[in-house]
Protein backbone atom coordinates (compact mmCIF):
# COMPACT_ATOMS: atom_id res chain seq x y z
CA UNK A 1 0.00 0.00 0.00
CA UNK A 2 2.88 2.39 0.77
CA UNK A 3 3.98 2.13 -2.85
CA UNK A 4 0.75 3.90 -3.88
CA UNK A 5 1.24 6.86 -1.53
CA UNK A 6 1.86 10.09 -3.42
CA UNK A 7 5.03 11.68 -2.08
CA UNK A 8 4.71 15.32 -1.04
CA UNK A 9 7.11 17.72 0.64
CA UNK A 10 6.81 20.77 2.83
CA UNK A 11 7.64 24.21 1.44
CA UNK A 12 8.70 27.36 3.26
CA UNK A 13 5.62 29.60 3.30
CA UNK A 14 3.87 32.52 4.88
CA UNK A 15 0.49 31.39 6.19
CA UNK A 16 -2.45 33.12 7.79
CA UNK A 17 -5.20 31.36 9.70
CA UNK A 18 -8.40 33.34 10.35
CA UNK A 19 -11.38 32.39 12.49
CA UNK A 20 -14.59 34.26 11.57
CA UNK A 21 -16.19 34.95 14.95
CA UNK A 22 -19.94 34.51 15.31
CA UNK A 23 -20.18 32.78 11.93
CA UNK A 24 -22.55 30.03 13.09
CA UNK A 25 -25.08 32.47 14.54
CA UNK A 26 -24.77 34.71 11.48
CA UNK A 27 -25.64 31.79 9.20
CA UNK A 28 -28.54 30.61 11.37
CA UNK A 29 -29.90 34.10 12.01
CA UNK A 30 -29.40 35.87 8.69
CA UNK A 31 -31.65 38.76 9.67
CA UNK A 32 -29.40 41.09 11.64
CA UNK A 33 -30.97 43.94 13.63
CA UNK A 34 -29.17 46.46 11.44
CA UNK A 35 -29.41 44.75 8.02
CA UNK A 36 -29.95 41.37 6.37
CA UNK A 37 -27.09 39.01 5.55
CA UNK A 38 -28.37 36.66 2.88
CA UNK A 39 -26.25 33.87 1.32
CA UNK A 40 -25.03 36.31 -1.35
CA UNK A 41 -23.19 38.30 1.30
CA UNK A 42 -21.22 35.30 2.54
CA UNK A 43 -20.56 34.06 -0.98
CA UNK A 44 -19.19 37.43 -2.07
CA UNK A 45 -16.90 37.72 0.98
CA UNK A 46 -15.45 34.24 0.66
CA UNK A 47 -15.21 34.09 -3.15
CA UNK A 48 -13.49 37.49 -3.34
CA UNK A 49 -10.95 36.33 -0.80
CA UNK A 50 -10.13 33.28 -2.93
CA UNK A 51 -9.19 35.29 -6.02
CA UNK A 52 -5.41 35.58 -6.49
CA UNK A 53 -4.02 39.11 -6.20
CA UNK A 54 -3.30 40.91 -9.46
CA UNK A 55 0.41 40.24 -9.55
CA UNK A 56 2.47 38.00 -11.80
CA UNK A 57 4.49 36.76 -8.83
CA UNK A 58 1.40 35.49 -7.01
CA UNK A 59 0.86 32.27 -8.96
CA UNK A 60 1.22 30.14 -5.83
CA UNK A 61 -1.38 32.02 -3.79
CA UNK A 62 -3.60 29.40 -2.13
CA UNK A 63 -6.73 29.60 0.00
CA UNK A 64 -8.60 26.96 1.98
CA UNK A 65 -11.94 27.79 3.58
CA UNK A 66 -14.23 25.54 5.59
CA UNK A 67 -17.15 27.06 7.46
CA UNK A 68 -15.70 29.80 9.71
CA UNK A 69 -12.05 28.87 9.16
CA UNK A 70 -9.87 30.44 6.46
CA UNK A 71 -6.22 29.68 5.65
CA UNK A 72 -4.19 31.66 3.10
CA UNK A 73 -0.60 30.89 2.07
CA UNK A 74 2.22 32.18 -0.13
CA UNK A 75 5.60 30.48 -0.70
CA UNK A 76 8.86 32.26 0.00
CA UNK A 77 10.58 33.64 -3.09
CA UNK A 78 13.01 36.29 -4.27
CA UNK A 79 10.07 38.72 -4.03
CA UNK A 80 8.81 37.67 -0.63
CA UNK A 81 8.43 41.29 0.52
CA UNK A 82 5.73 41.62 -2.17
CA UNK A 83 4.13 38.36 -1.06
CA UNK A 84 4.08 39.35 2.58
CA UNK A 85 2.58 42.72 1.64
CA UNK A 86 -0.08 41.05 -0.52
CA UNK A 87 -0.92 38.53 2.20
CA UNK A 88 -1.40 41.22 4.83
CA UNK A 89 -3.33 43.38 2.39
CA UNK A 90 -5.69 40.48 1.63
CA UNK A 91 -6.23 39.97 5.37
CA UNK A 92 -7.10 43.67 5.78
CA UNK A 93 -9.62 43.46 2.92
CA UNK A 94 -11.25 40.39 4.47
CA UNK A 95 -11.42 41.91 7.96
CA UNK A 96 -12.89 45.20 6.72
CA UNK A 97 -15.51 43.54 4.53
CA UNK A 98 -16.63 41.14 7.27
CA UNK A 99 -16.76 44.01 9.78
CA UNK A 100 -19.33 45.66 7.51
CA UNK A 101 -21.48 42.57 8.07
CA UNK A 102 -21.00 42.63 11.86
CA UNK A 103 -18.56 39.73 11.69
CA UNK A 104 -15.29 40.01 13.59
CA UNK A 105 -12.13 38.04 12.89
CA UNK A 106 -9.33 36.55 14.95
CA UNK A 107 -6.21 34.73 13.84
CA UNK A 108 -2.49 34.95 13.16
CA UNK A 109 0.18 35.14 10.46
CA UNK A 110 3.16 32.78 10.73
CA UNK A 111 5.93 31.44 8.54
CA UNK A 112 7.56 28.04 8.29
CA UNK A 113 7.11 24.67 6.65
CA UNK A 114 3.71 23.93 5.14
CA UNK A 115 1.94 21.78 2.58
CA UNK A 116 -0.92 23.53 0.77
CA UNK A 117 -2.16 22.37 -2.63
CA UNK A 118 -4.74 23.53 -5.18
CA UNK A 119 -7.36 21.09 -3.87
CA UNK A 120 -7.33 22.83 -0.50
CA UNK A 121 -5.42 20.23 1.51
CA UNK A 122 -3.28 22.06 4.05
CA UNK A 123 -1.14 20.92 6.99
CA UNK A 124 2.23 21.57 8.56
CA UNK A 125 4.04 23.18 11.49
CA UNK A 126 3.46 26.73 10.21
CA UNK A 127 -0.32 26.22 10.20
CA UNK A 128 -0.24 24.87 13.75
CA UNK A 129 1.79 27.91 14.82
CA UNK A 130 -0.76 30.26 13.25
CA UNK A 131 -3.75 28.47 14.79
CA UNK A 132 -2.25 28.42 18.30
CA UNK A 133 -0.98 32.00 18.16
CA UNK A 134 -4.32 33.32 16.95
CA UNK A 135 -6.49 31.46 19.44
CA UNK A 136 -7.86 32.91 22.64
CA UNK A 137 -6.93 29.89 24.75
CA UNK A 138 -3.35 29.20 23.60
CA UNK A 139 -2.44 32.55 22.09
CA UNK A 140 -4.08 34.75 24.73
CA UNK A 141 -5.93 36.60 22.00
CA UNK A 142 -9.43 37.63 23.20
CA UNK A 143 -9.67 40.53 20.73
CA UNK A 144 -10.83 40.61 17.09
CA UNK A 145 -7.40 40.90 15.51
CA UNK A 146 -4.88 38.91 13.48
CA UNK A 147 -1.57 38.62 15.31
CA UNK A 148 1.86 38.53 13.67
CA UNK A 149 4.28 35.80 14.74
CA UNK A 150 7.43 37.26 16.30
CA UNK A 151 9.42 35.20 13.76
CA UNK A 152 8.27 37.70 11.13
CA UNK A 153 9.66 40.71 13.00
CA UNK A 154 12.76 40.93 10.81
CA UNK A 155 10.66 40.53 7.65
CA UNK A 156 8.27 43.28 8.75
CA UNK A 157 11.13 45.67 9.53
CA UNK A 158 13.10 44.82 6.39
CA UNK A 159 10.10 45.41 4.15
CA UNK A 160 9.09 48.60 5.99
CA UNK A 161 5.57 47.35 6.64
CA UNK A 162 5.48 48.25 10.32
CA UNK A 163 4.37 51.86 9.90
CA UNK A 164 1.69 51.15 7.32
CA UNK A 165 0.08 47.81 8.05
CA UNK A 166 1.17 46.61 11.47
CA UNK A 167 0.32 47.89 14.94
CA UNK A 168 2.18 46.95 18.14
CA UNK A 169 0.29 46.45 21.39
CA UNK A 170 0.63 44.33 24.54
CA UNK A 171 4.06 43.04 23.42
CA UNK A 172 2.80 41.68 20.12
CA UNK A 173 2.12 42.93 16.59
CA UNK A 174 -1.13 42.63 14.69
CA UNK A 175 -2.56 43.51 11.28
CA UNK A 176 -3.98 47.04 11.27
CA UNK A 177 -7.43 47.06 9.69
CA UNK A 178 -9.25 49.77 11.63
CA UNK A 179 -6.99 52.82 11.44
CA UNK A 180 -7.08 52.88 7.65
CA UNK A 181 -10.73 52.01 7.18
CA UNK A 182 -12.00 54.11 4.21
CA UNK A 183 -13.87 57.29 5.15
CA UNK A 184 -15.40 57.99 1.76
CA UNK A 185 -18.77 56.36 2.41
CA UNK A 186 -20.77 58.11 5.17
CA UNK A 187 -23.53 55.50 5.05
CA UNK A 188 -21.06 52.67 5.60
CA UNK A 189 -19.39 54.54 8.45
CA UNK A 190 -22.81 54.96 10.05
CA UNK A 191 -23.47 51.22 9.74
CA UNK A 192 -20.12 50.39 11.38
CA UNK A 193 -20.95 52.73 14.26
CA UNK A 194 -24.35 51.06 14.66
CA UNK A 195 -22.70 47.64 14.62
CA UNK A 196 -20.32 48.70 17.39
CA UNK A 197 -23.19 50.07 19.50
CA UNK A 198 -25.07 46.82 18.98
CA UNK A 199 -22.03 44.78 20.07
CA UNK A 200 -21.46 46.92 23.16
CA UNK A 201 -24.94 45.95 24.35
CA UNK A 202 -24.65 42.26 23.54
CA UNK A 203 -25.87 39.88 26.26
CA UNK A 204 -22.63 37.84 26.13
CA UNK A 205 -19.73 39.32 28.11
CA UNK A 206 -17.14 37.77 25.78
CA UNK A 207 -18.75 39.44 22.76
CA UNK A 208 -18.99 42.77 24.58
CA UNK A 209 -15.27 42.59 25.40
CA UNK A 210 -14.42 42.29 21.71
CA UNK A 211 -16.60 45.26 20.82
CA UNK A 212 -15.21 47.33 23.69
CA UNK A 213 -11.75 46.89 22.17
CA UNK A 214 -13.11 47.62 18.70
CA UNK A 215 -14.88 50.75 19.96
CA UNK A 216 -11.64 52.11 21.44
CA UNK A 217 -9.72 51.46 18.22
CA UNK A 218 -12.48 52.94 16.07
CA UNK A 219 -12.42 56.21 18.01
CA UNK A 220 -8.60 56.32 17.87
CA UNK A 221 -8.68 56.39 14.06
Amino acid sequence: MKENIHKVEYEEKFVCFVDILGFKDAIIHCEHKIFNRDPSYFYHALSTMRKPPNDLEMNNFKVTQFSDCVAISFPFSDHQHIQLYMLINRIVELQQFLLEGALLTRGAVAKGTLFHDDSGIIFGPALIDAILLGSNEKGNNPYPLVKIDSKLKDDINAFELSNRMITSEHNFDYVEYIKYYPNNDPEQIKIIQEIIRYGLNHKCQGVRKKYEWLNIKWHER
